[in-house]
C-alpha cells in the first residue's frame, strides 16, 4: 500500500473499504514508498519474509501483517521492529516472495486504483517503482512436467500416425498373385515388390535361421521361400542374353525420313580359343595381330573395316573378333546379337569344343545365318566329315547333307577357300538386304569402352544406323556426350561416320558399359536429362557386382557354419576396358563361396592410382591391376601402406591365383587310409597307467599312427598311439595275429573287448566345392 502521512492520519480506519484497520503503519526513512510486510512462519524456524508487491484487495484475513507508518507510533526497542528494519537495509537477505497473481504484463487493477490517493502523485511513482521490483514468478515444476508429457505423448502420437500410415500403405497395394525375379534383390526391393513389410520378410527369415538386414541382397532361392511363404508364385526367368538388342528405339528421332539404302554387313567370327579366328582376320585384313597377342590369346572385341572385292565391285565388310576363352561368355553373346551374319571357326584337328557349342546356341538364339569355317585343313584335312557329322547333334546341317548351312575348309595359312568364305558372306548380306538411313541420327552400340589418360573415357562405337558428326549430343546408358573427335578404324580423325562404321568417340562423361545402346539427341540438356534418369537402373556390371556380392544363399547357410562364414577375400581390380571389367567378373562368379566368401570392393577400367591404393589399405582389400598401367604416385603409395599389387596380362592368370588365395584360407582336410585292426583281451595296470593287453586281428599296428576306439559300435576315444610294446620291448609295429601292450597316456578307460581301429590321415587337396 502506498499512502501518504497526513492523508492516513487525516483518515478515519473504517472509512476505506480497502484498509485493514488492524494494520499498523510506519514511516520508513524514504518517506514517498510505502512498505507492505507480511510475516510468515516457513515450517518451524520462525523466518521473516518481506514482500515487495502490491496490496491485493483478495489477501486471506487469516494472514498477518505489519504495516510501516511513522516511527512515534512504533517503539524501535519492539523486537519486530528491530528485525524488519535489519531486513529492509541488508537488501542480500529479501527474498521477494511469490505475489498472489502471476502477471505477466505490468498493469494496474480497478481495485488498485481506488486503493490510492488520487491527489498523489508521488504514490503512483512508487507503485511503479515497487512493481518494477518484482522478479517474475518461477514456473510450478508440476506444469513443466504436464508441458513435457504433452509434447512427449503428442511426439508419440506422430509416430503412431506415421506408423499406421505405412502399414496402411501396404495393405493398400494388394499381394501379388505370382512376380518374376531375373536377378538378387535387396530386402526392401523384395518388399516393394510384394507389398509386404520388410519386417515380416526378415522376421520370417529370422525364424529360419537366416539374419539379414534391410539392404542385404538375397538370391532367387531366399526369394522363393519367402514368396511361397506369403502365398506367391515365382516366375524365375533368367534375363535374355540380347540385353543390347538391335532393334533401337527411333523416339528419339530428329527425323524420320525413309531414304533407307544398302549397308555393309557386320560379320561377327567366333570360335573356340586357339581355333584360328583372329589368323583368319589378319589373312584377310594383311596384318600380324595374332603374334601379338599376349599370351596368344583374344581377350576384348576387336573390330576391323575391310574392302573386299567382288565382281568387279569394291565392297566394304565390318569384322568383329570375339574372345574364345571361356572367361568371354559375354562379349561372345554380345556379338551374336550384334551381327547381320556369323562365322563359326572350328579347327579340324581339335574338333568341337564347349565354346564351340556355346557360339553356335548363342548364334541359333540371335537368328541370324551363320557360315562355318573348318580351319587348319592344312593340319588334318580328314576330320572335315567327321566334324560335319557331329555338327548334326546341335541342330546344324550343312548343305552337303541337305541343310541350309554353308561348311567351307579353309586354310588361314595357305589362303585356301578365303575368297570362297568371302564370297559366301556377300551372298548372305545380299539376301539379308540389310538396309540403313544415313539421314538419321545416329544410333549404334558401344563395342568396347576404357578410360584414356590422354582423352579421358573412350568408347568404340559400332553405328548402325544415321550417321555421327562432331559436335552431336549421345546418351549412351547412365553417361551423356558431346562428340569431340571421332576416330575412324584406320586411325583418322573425321567429321561423321555412316551406317556400319566402327569409330572411336571422345566427348563421354563417363566410361559406358560394353553393349550399351548409343542415340543422338536434340540438345545438350536431353543427353544429360535422359542419361541422369537412366542412372536409377542398375548397369550391367553394377548388377554383376551386386550378384557376386550378394553371399546369402541358402545351400551356403545350410553347409557351413560361423567358422566358415568369417573366411573372406576382398578385392579391388583395375582394368583395361569395360569387357575386361565384364569377363573378369563372369569369372569370379563362378567360384563356389560355401567355403570362402568373395567380395569385390571396386571394379572399374582405368589405371591403379594411389587412391586405390588407399582403398585397399582401408578395406584389407588385395589390388589386383589386369593389363592396366599405374598412375603418378601410385607405387609411392603401395611402399608407404605395404600393399602388394598384382598385375596380369591374361585372365586365367589372375582368375588362377585369386582361386589360389582362397583355397590358402582353406583349412586342411584329411582322408582316412585304414591300417589294421586289433581286439582288447585284457587291462593290467603299471605305475599307475593302464596298459591295454590286445591282439592284431587284422593287417598291422603302427606307433604314432592314429587309432578310435569303439565300444559298443560308438567312438569313444580317438588318438594316437604313444607306445606299442611286444612283452617288455618297445617296437614300431605289429603284424596280425601278434599281441602287443598299448599306452596313451590321456586315455585309461580301457575295458575287454574294445575294438581298435588303426589309420593314417593323408592329407586332400584343397577345393572350394
Amino acid at each position: 500500500m502506498f499512502l501518504n502521512n497526513q492523508n492516513f492520519e487525516n483518515r478515519s480506519p473504517g472509512s476505506s473499504p480497502n484498509i485493514n484497520p488492524a494494520e499498523k503503519i510506519l514511516d520508513l526513512k524514504n518517506p514517498q514508498i510505502i512498505y507492505k510486510i507480511r510475516l510468515e512462519s516457513a515450517h518451524n524456524d520462525n523466518l521473516l519474509h518481506l514482500d515487495l508487491e502490491k496490496s491485493d484487495t483478495h489477501t486471506s484475513s487469516s494472514d498477518q501483517h505489519l504495516e510501516l507508518s511513522s516511527p512515534p507510533k512504533l517503539d524501535k526497542k519492539n523486537k519486530n521492529f528491530n528485525k524488519v528494519h535489519d531486513l529492509v537495509d541488508n537488501k542480500k537477505k529479501i527474498r521477494i516472495g511469490s505475489a498472489r497473481k502471476i502477471k505477466t504484463k505490468i498493469h494496474i487493477d480497478d481495485e488498485e486504483e481506488n486503493f490510492r490517493d488520487s491527489h498523489s502523485n508521488i504514490a503512483q511513482t512508487a507503485g511503479d517503482l515497487a512493481i518494477s521490483l518484482m522478479r517474475p514468478p518461477k514456473p510450478k515444476v508440476q506444469a513443466i512436467k504436464k508441458l513435457t508429457n504433452t509434447k512427449r505423448s503428442t511426439r508419440q502420437k506422430k509416430v503412431s500416425l506415421v506408423q499406421n500410415q505405412t502399414q496402411d500403405s501396404y495393405l493398400s497395394n494388394s499381394i501379388p498373385e505370382s512376380i518374376s525375379i531375373t536377378n538378387p534383390l535387396t530386402i526392401q526391393e523384395l518388399s516393394k515388390l510384394i507389398c509386404v513389410q520388410e519386417t515380416d520378410i526378415i522376421k520370417y527369415l529370422f525364424l529360419r535361421g537366416i539374419s539379414v538386414t534391410i539392404n542385404q541382397t538375397i538370391d532367387a532361392s531366399i526369394i522363393s521361400s519367402v514368396a511361397d511363404n506369403f502365398g506367391i508364385a515365382v516366375a524365375s526367368s533368367k534375363e535374355q542374353d540380347n540385353l543390347y538388342s538391335t532393334n533401337l528405339s527411333t523416339d528419339s528421332c530428329l527425323n524420320n525420313a525413309g531414304n533407307y539404302v544398302k549397308r555393309p554387313p557386320i560379320v561377327t567370327v567366333m570360335g573356340h580359343v586357339d581355333h584360328g579366328k583372329t589368323t583368319l582376320l589378319d589373312y584377310i585384313r594383311k596384318s600380324n595381330n595374332a603374334n601379338k597377342e599376349v599370351g596368344g590369346i583374344t581377350q576384348t572385341i576387336a573390330a576391323y573395316e575391310v574392302e573386299y572385292i567382288s565382281k568387279s565391285n569394291k565392297q566394304k565388310i565390318v569384322f568383329l573378333d570375339t574372345p574364345g576363352h571361356e572367361a568371354f561368355v559375354s562379349m561372345r553373346s554380345r556379338g551374336a546379337n550384334l551381327t547381320d551374319i556369323a562365322i563359326i571357326i572350328i579347327a579340324a584337328d581339335d574338333g568341337i569344343k564347349p565354346q564351340t557349342i556355346e557360339a553356335i546356341k548363342h548364334i541359333q538364339k540371335a537368328g541370324v545365318p551363320f557360315v562355318v569355317a573348318i580351319s587348319k585343313i592344312d593340319k588334318d584335312i580328314s576330320n572335315v566329315d567327321i566334324i560335319e557329322q557331329d555338327l548334326l547333334k546341335y541342330n546344324v546341317m550343312s548343305e552337303t547333307l541337305g541343310g541350309q548351312v554353308p561348311i567351307i575348309p579353309i586354310s588361314s595359312i595357305t589362303g585356301y577357300n578365303i575368297d570362297k568364305l568371302l564370297e559366301t558372306i556377300t551372298l548372305l548380306a545380299e539376301l539379308e538386304n540389310l538396309q540403313a538411313d544415313p539421314s538419321q541420327p545416329a544410333q549404334g552400340v558401344i563395342v568396347e569402352a576404357h578410360l584414356d589418360k590422354s582423352h579421358g573415357p573412350v568408347a568404340t562405337l559400332l553405328i548402325q544406323n544415321g550417321t555421327l558428326h562432331t559436335s552431336d549430343n549421345m546418351v549412351i546408358g547412365s553417361a551423356y556426350a558431346k562428340i569431340r573427335a571421332i576416330i575412324s578404324n584406320a586411325q583418322k580423325k573425321i567429321d561423321s561416320a555412316k551406317p556400319s562404321s566402327v569409330i572411336e568417340i571422345w566427348g563421354l562423361s563417363a566410361v559406358p558399359d560394353a553393349g550399351e545402346i548409343a542415340l543422338v539427341v536434340k540438345s545438350d540438356k536431353e543427353a544429360k536429362l535422359k542419361a541422369f534418369e537412366n542412372t536409377s537402373k542398375n548397369s550391367v556390371i553394377a548388377q554383376k557386382q551386386k550378384t557376386l556380392n550378394s553371399r546369402i544363399t541358402l545351400d551356403t547357410l545350410s553347409n557351413t557354419n560361423s567358422k566358415d562364414l568369417s573366411k573372406q577375400i576382398s578385392l579391388i581390380i583395375k582394368t583395361d576396358n569395360q569387357g575386361s571389367t565384364e569377363a573378369i567378373l563372369d569369372s569370379l562368379s563362378q567360384f563356389p563361396q560355401s567355403k570362402v566368401q568373395l567380395n569385390v570392393v571396386s571394379i572399374m577400367p582405368g589405371e591403379i592410382t594411389a587412391t586405390d591404393v588407399e582403398l585397399a589399405s582401408t578395406t584389407s582389400a588385395n589390388l589386383i591391376g589386369f593389363n592396366t598401367n599405374f598412375a603418378p604416385g601410385a607405387k609411392q603409395a603401395a611402399a608407404k601402406f605395404n600393399i602388394v599389387i598384382e598385375n596380369y596380362q591374361i585372365i586365367y592368370a589372375l582368375i588362377e591365383d585369386v582361386i589360389g588365395r582362397m583355397e590358402d584360407l582353406l583349412d586342411p582336410e584329411y582322408s582316412e587310409i585304414q591300417v589294421g585292426e586289433a581286439e582288447v583281451s585284457t587291462v593290467f595296470s603299471l605305475a599307475n597307467r593302464k596298459i591295454a593287453g590286445c591282439r592284431v586281428t587284422n593287417n598291422k599296428l603302427l606307433k604314432n599312427s592314429w587309432i578310435k576306439v569303439i565300444r559298443e559300435e560308438k567312438v569313444i576315444y580317438q588318438g594316437k598311439i604313444e607306445s606299442l610294446k611286444r612283452v617288455r620291448e618297445d617296437v614300431e609295429e605289429i603284424q596280425a595275429g601278434n599281441e602287443c601292450g598299448i599306452f596313451i597316456s590321456e586315455f585309461q578307460l580301457w575295458q575287454p573287448g574294445d575294438k581298435i581301429h588303426s589309420f593314417d590321415l593323408v592329407p586332400k587337396q584343397k577345393s572350394l566345392s
